[in-house]
């Protein structure tokens, strides 16, 4: 009986999350001259967009970030033109916030440190492109 209570609960939960799953428009705002996408943002059932995708000239995906008010918010990735992830950090209402990563073309990390209030904050740490650790800064 308590199996069937939890699986009847589990069944519950999975609908009213799946029932309250927002879906997003795609509009293509720009284009390559070979028709491939440059500039993608996902709108909101009132057309606010809410997350922008902008493309490499080759197709692959140069950054993503949430957007509120068409200010950046949320998490905010770019990417080298081979693929890997470059950069990672997050933004509150178009200001820079929380922990940064920028990473070597070789996945490497290149700089790791925090921003407060749009400002480096703390202890950042940067590395050569074999990962050694060649300098560190406060920003306090």
């Amino acid at each position: 009986m308590r199996n069937k209570t939890k699986f009847i609960f589990i069944l519950f939960a999975i609908t009213l999350f799946t029932n309250c799953k927002q879906e997003l428009k795609k509009l293509i705002e720009e284009s390559y001259p070979d028709g491939n996408p440059k500039i993608v943002y996902y709108l909101d059932k009132d057309d606010n967009k809410v997350k922008i995708e902008e493309y490499y000239p080759n197709g692959k995906l140069q950054y993503t970030g949430g957007l509120n008010n068409e200010l950046r918010h949320g998490e905010w990735k770019y990417y080298h033109p081979n693929g890997k992830l470059w950069s990672e950090g997050k933004y509150e209402n178009g200001t820079r916030i929380g922990k940064s990563v920028t990473y070597y073309e070789n996945g490497n990390i290149r700089i790791k440190g925090t921003y407060k209030d749009g400002k480096p904050y703390g202890k950042w740490y940067f590395y050569d492109e074999n990962g050694n650790l060649i300098e560190t800064k406060n920003f306090d």
